[in-house]
């Protein structure tokens, strides 16, 4: 079995050994516990930060999508071109009469700045 070699010579010594490796063994839980506890800290706080990441990506994608739409081109049924049309009609119309209206106006004013001008009419009323 054991050789005597192998055996401490004295009580004393055998207790400074075991009370040595009980040491180590403490010190190595506790640092080990420690270790435990800042890994932990440490994979919590980098998981938040990519779950916060991912958020962003998703939130940027969704910003720069904008709203979905179809790339084929479009092309009005005749329905839709006779409506487009007649709108545009309209607005020509209205843009014309506008225009007529304006003209009478300057027309007017173009008038009455070649004819003599009272010392009435240059006053100004607010």
């Amino acid at each position: 079995m054991f050789q005597s070699a192998d055996l401490p010579s004295n009580v004393g010594e055998l207790e400074k050994q075991i009370c040595t490796q009980e040491l180590k063994d403490l010190l190595k839980r506790v640092t080990d516990s420690a270790e435990r506890q800042c890994l932990r800290t440490a994979i919590e706080t980098k998981g938040q930060t990519l779950t916060d990441l991912q958020n962003k990506v998703q939130q940027l994608k969704k910003e720069s999508e904008g709203p979905q739409c179809s790339d084929r081109p479009r092309k009005p049924t005749d329905k839709m071109l006779a409506l487009q049309q007649g709108g545009a009609a309209k607005k020509v119309k209205g843009f014309n009469h506008m225009y007529e209206q304006w003209k009478s106006q300057a027309c007017k004013a173009r008038k009455q700045l070649k004819s003599d001008i009272t010392e009435d009419q240059t006053r100004v009323s607010y």
